[in-house]
């Protein structure tokens, strides 16, 4: 049986199972990273209408399956953000597609390097996909992270 898999533009009709999706990752996902506040931190700022805000400025995509949505990733500029895969669907593949699916956009718009702030539970995933540590961040607000990047056209002669 083929499942019905799409990556699209998130909508305003998205942002209560889009954050739905986030709180649950963050809560399954991250907490062993993180303590209890951070998480909580985390969680308020992907509230649906704080995503909505969000979609003004920043691209955001879903992956949905069979009308399920099993993760979304989401571009501003030439940094990812808001990158996050239901925990049941982890090593499945969603978050290579959503992955490869923002590189090539940003290809095709031009973008030569991306950029991100990546959490403590997915700087294995992103070192995987070709991303390097660049340094660290973070607060006690919403707990460290690392930044990363890749350069898009390695290999192509394009650098």
């Amino acid at each position: 049986m083929t499942k019905n898999v799409v990556i699209r533009e998130f909508t305003f009709a998205d942002a209560d199972r889009v954050s739905a999706l986030i709180q649950n990752t963050l809560l399954i996902s991250n907490c062993t990273d993180y303590d209890y506040k951070v998480i909580r931190n985390l969680e308020t700022t992907f509230r649906p209408e704080k995503l909505k805000a969000l979609s003004l400025r920043r691209e955001i995509f879903v992956y949905e399956r069979d009308g399920q949505i099993e993760g979304t990733i989401s571009l501003e500029n030439n940094t990812i953000f808001s990158f996050f895969v239901a925990p049941d669907k982890q090593m499945e593949g969603v978050g290579t597609q959503l992955l490869e699916y923002i590189e090539n956009l940003a290809r095709a718009e031009g973008t030569r390097r991306l950029y991100m702030a990546a959490s403590i539970t997915a700087v294995s995933f992103y070192r995987r996909q070709g991303y390097e540590i660049t340094g660290s961040g973070g607060d006690s607000v919403f707990g460290r992270t690392y930044n990363m990047r890749k350069d898009l056209f390695r290999g192509r002669g394009l650098l």
